[in-house]
């Protein structure tokens, strides 16, 4: 699968404020993910056609469900393939996870009362 592409980018510039906390900064990278993969995923699985132009409600099983990862793939990429749909939707899928594992140890630790340091 790949890691996701939201750890790839290099920035010259921090447009981050220096008061957020690293996960804050995750959080905000991963909505940003599942935002752009979801539109993705959304764009590519409602065409009309396959990329050979047959109609989708020709096809059925696993003819249709290939189809439709090569147009989500096409969605990722120009010249993306069924592949590059698999992907789209497994690093999706992850980005949500991690999340909502994320989401579940910031409250673990404020039940406790754990609160992250702040720098002086």
């Amino acid at each position: 699968m790949g890691k996701l592409k939201i750890f790839n980018t290099k920035s010259k510039k921090s447009s981050v404020p220096a008061k957020r906390d690293d996960m804050s900064v995750i959080e905000e990278k991963l909505d940003e993910y599942i935002k752009k993969t979801s539109e993705q995923i959304k764009k590519g699985a409602s065409k009309p056609t396959a990329s050979n132009g047959t109609p989708m409600e020709k096809l059925s099983g696993a003819a249709e469900i290939a189809a439709r990862a090569k147009n989500i793939g096409r969605e990722s990429k120009p010249d993306g393939g069924m592949l590059d749909g698999y992907n789209t939707i497994a690093n999706n899928q992850a980005a949500k996870a991690m999340k909502a594992g994320i989401k579940a140890e910031r409250e673990k630790n404020n039940k406790k009362g754990i609160t992250k340091k702040k720098k002086k």
